[in-house]
C-alpha cells in the first residue's frame, strides 16, 4: 500500500455499499473496463487477441490470476497496474461522468444505477423463477431497466429472438447463451494464425436471421433501439 492509498477520493461518488454491480463490461470506442474478483481491467480490444476474447466471450475465467489491483490489456499484451495507476484510472472514467464508483469500488453506470434498482425491485423481475445458473448454457447479467425486464417476458418463445429463463438471487437476469457475438465472428475465427473465410451463405443466413428477429419484434410493438454486432 502506498502513502495515499487510504487518502478519500473527492471524485468518486458513494452509492450503497450493497449494489452488487461488478463482471460486467462498461464498454467505450476502444474495448472496455470492469471490476471482476476486485481487480480492475482496463481491455483495448484488438481482433483475434485475447482482448478481443475477453470482450467477446463474456468468459470470466480466462482473464488473468492475479494479486495485483489492476490490469491493462492491450491486444495480448497484459500489464499489471499498481494501486496509485489503478486509482487514477477510475477517476478519469467518473470524471468523464459516464459511471460512478459505489463503495465497493465497482464502476457503475450513474445514469443506468436507479433504472437497474427498479428493475431489480419490480414486481415483473420477483416473479421470475430462481434458476441454478448453467456458465455452459447460461448468460447472466443485470437487467438495464424495467423496460428490458418486460421486453424479455414479451418475448419469450419467439423465434430468432434472445430467450429469458429466470433470475438469480443475487439480483441478474438468466438467458440462453448463444456462443460468441457477430463481432467476433467477423474478426475470425483463426487456425494455425490464418483466418479462415467464413462461408457467404453463413453471411446470408445471418442477415434473414437479424431481419426475421426485428420483424417479430415489431409486431410486438418493440423497438430494439441499440442494434450492434456486439449484441447479435
Amino acid at each position: 500500500m502506498t502513502q495515499n492509498d487510504d487518502i478519500e477520493d473527492p471524485y468518486i461518488e458513494q452509492a450503497p455499499p450493497d449494489w452488487p454491480l461488478c463482471d460486467s463490461w462498461i464498454t467505450n470506442t476502444r474495448g472496455g473496463i470492469m471490476i471482476h474478483n476486485n481487480t480492475f481491467y482496463e481491455v483495448q480490444r484488438v481482433p483475434n487477441t485475447l482482448s478481443d476474447r475477453l470482450m467477446g466471450e463474456d468468459d470470466f475465467g480466462i482473464l488473468p490470476p492475479t494479486t495485483a489491483p489492476g490490469f491493462l490489456i492491450i491486444g495480448d499484451k497484459v500489464e499489471e497496474l499498481t494501486s496509485v495507476q489503478v486509482r487514477a484510472k477510475k477517476r478519469e472514467v467518473v470524471e468523464k461522468g459516464e459511471v460512478v464508483e459505489n463503495a465497493d469500488g465497482n464502476l457503475v453506470h450513474s445514469q443506468g444505477l436507479e433504472d437497474t434498482r427498479l428493475a431489480i425491485e419490480s414486481e415483473e423481475f420477483k416473479s421470475l423463477p430462481i434458476v441454478k445458473v448453467d456458465p455452459a448454457t447460461h448468460h447472466v447479467k443485470l437487467p438495464r431497466s424495467l423496460r428490458e425486464v418486460k421486453n424479455l417476458i414479451t418475448v419469450r418463445a419467439v423465434p430468432y429472438l434472445i430467450q429469458l429463463v429466470g433470475r438469480t438471487e443475487e439480483g441478474r437476469v438468466v438467458t440462453l447463451r448463444y456462443g460468441q457475438d457477430l463481432t467476433s465472428w467477423n474478426m475470425g475465427p483463426f487456425v494455425d494464425g490464418a483466418k479462415v473465410q467464413l462461408p457467404q451463405e453463413w453471411k446470408y443466413q445471418w442477415v434473414v436471421d437479424i431481419v426475421l428477429a426485428l420483424q417479430n419484434l415489431h409486431k410486438l410493438g418493440i423497438l430494439h433501439g441499440d442494434l450492434t454486432t456486439n449484441n447479435v
